[in-house]
Parts: C-alpha cells; structure tokens; sequence
C-alpha cells in the first residue's frame, strides 16, 4: 500500500480508549500504563493531524474525527484478529491439551482460565481430566498436572505448589474450637488416601485426649471437603484444592499448624514439547498464577493459636 499507515499500538490504544471513554480502562485492559496510552493518542493525533478525543466536563468524549474514525478502526481490528485467529486454527497453532486430575480441574484451575484466555483468546486449551497418569506415546495430550514426588522417567517437570493437609470446618463448626483439645467432641472426616493424617497431626501439636480414629471415613479429599462444608465434622483438607472455598468463606482453617501432604503439584511434558510455543505460554502464565496464589495465602492466613506452630 502506497498510504502510510499509523502504527497497530496506537490504533489498538485508540479503539480500546474510544469504546471504553476512558483512558485509564483502556490501560488496564491493554495491561498499559495511562501515561503510556496518553502518549500513543498523542502520537496518533499528531500523526493523522486531527484531534480525536475532547476532555469536557463529562469526562472523555470523542471529536467529530474521532467519532467518524472509530468504527473503521474498530471493524479492521476486528478483522484481523479473526483473520488471525482462523490462520493459528488451520496451523493447529491454537491448540494445546493438558490432562489433569478431576479435583484440581475443578476446583482450582478452572476457576482461573477466564484470565488465561483473555491473554491468549487464540489459543484453544483442552483439558482432559483422569485419574489416571497420561501417556504421551499413545494419549492426545500436550502435557499434564500430576500429583507426586516429581520422580517421573522420561518426561521434564516443573514443580508448582507442594501439597499441603490442614484441618478445615464449615465457619459454624470452627467458632467451636477455641483449642485443638476441643476436636475431643467434634467428628473427625477421615481421607482413605491419608489414613494417618489426623494422628500425625496431633502427634506434631502435642495434643493428648482425642481419639485420632474416631469420626467418619471417606474415599477422597472431595468428599472429606463436600462433608466439612455442610458442617458435619472437621476435615484435612488439601492446599491447594481447599483454597477457593476458604477465600469464599465456605471454610475455615481453625488452626495454624500444616502438615505436608507427602508429594506435590508438577507440570509435565514430553522433551520434544519442551519447545511447544502453547505450552510456554501457558507454563509461564501457570507460574504466575501458583505464585499469586501463594500470596493471597500469605495474606490471607489467621493468626496462629497459642502454642500452635507453622510445621511442615
């Protein structure tokens, strides 16, 4: 084209500050800063020589020209992210499949994936829960989350978060335990998977006088988790998987003492995907994710009971 045309940032910065009327939206949107923003309509206005934004007492409004460019700008922008979005399809660029367990699916990845794909809306991520390790010789998948030691032959791993046991109740349960003793006359919620959680635990908080067997047995953490939300007893639950449930307020951790689940959070892949652009991308978005998330809990923890100390 013979035209010189201005530059996609600013056009982007345009649109996104003409639909939203607000500089400061459209910097959060485009993960900019509002100076940035400022600067790229400055540069777009000096360039096409034309005002496209007035400030009014109302706020941001758009001139005539503005008005009058913006929904070409928007209609092109448009187009080519579809364009670009169809191409990536045909390629097979925009697809990357992960297997996972059931419980971490649920309860704490998807919750986050909406950010995931506002990064990368190109980008179709599959997830296919099983309880089962996968296989990458015969399994369609890109890479998995597995729970263990990280031990694993022939795969490369990066270690996410350590799984972490700690007594869990429904809020009505806790206001309860004003002392570990006080677990003497409440149910305890077994996990089969842990069979000697509960012991340990109060072996470790030098606890005497409750029964560590006493209480109700279930076949997983899900159903320990479902039972201690209804107020039926107090649970071992699993960092991470409890997380979103005690951020809601559905649980409470009545006591500040954690012990270790035994084996940890890993994402795994095949060597020859260690270079898969998808898998990158979501690797590096994964990690960001497990290390807010470890801040929020900082942030989040109570103050520890008398006596009771943080040991893993």
């Amino acid at each position: 084209m013979s035209i010189r045309l201005p530059s996609l940032a600013a056009l982007t910065s345009f649109e996104a500050s003409a639909r939203l009327l607000s500089f400061r939206r459209a910097a959060d949107e485009l993960n900019l800063t509002p100076s940035a923003i400022s600067h790229q309509i400055k540069g777009l206005e000096d360039d096409l020589g034309v005002r496209l934004f007035l400030r009014t007492g109302k706020g941001l409004q758009l001139s005539e020209a503005g008005a009058t460019y913006f929904p070409s700008v928007r209609d092109a922008l448009e187009r080519l992210a579809e364009a670009t979005r169809d191409l990536r399809r045909r390629e097979g660029w925009g697809t990357l499949t992960i297997s996972l367990l059931p419980t971490f699916a649920s309860r704490w990845l998807i919750p986050r994936l909406m950010t995931f794909q506002q990064m990368h809306p190109g980008l179709d991520l599959r997830l296919s829960t099983t309880v089962e390790l996968a296989d990458f010789r015969t399994d369609d998948v890109d890479a998995a989350i597995r729970w263990g030691l990280g031990t694993w032959d022939g795969v490369d791993s990066l270690p996410l978060m350590e799984e972490v046991l700690v007594p869990v109740c429904a809020p009505e349960v806790g206001r309860r335990l004003r002392s570990p003793r006080d677990l003497a006359h409440e149910t305890l919620l077994h996990n089969r998977y842990y069979p000697d959680a509960w012991r340990m635990w109060l072996v470790t908080a030098g606890v005497e006088g409750v029964d560590p067997d006493q209480g109700q047995a279930f076949d997983d953490g899900e159903m320990v988790r479902t039972a201690a939300v209804s107020g039926l007893g107090v649970g071992m639950g699993q960092h991470p998987v409890i997380n979103a449930d005690v951020a809601a307020g559905n649980l409470v951790i009545p006591f500040d003492l954690s012990l270790s689940g035994g084996g940890g959070y890993y994402l795994v892949w095949p060597p020859e995907k260690a270079a898969d652009p998808n898998l990158i991308l979501f690797r590096d978005w994964l990690v960001r994710e497990v290390a807010e998330d470890s801040l929020r809990q900082s942030r989040r923890r109570r103050p520890r009971q008398k006596g009771i100390m943080n040991r893993r």
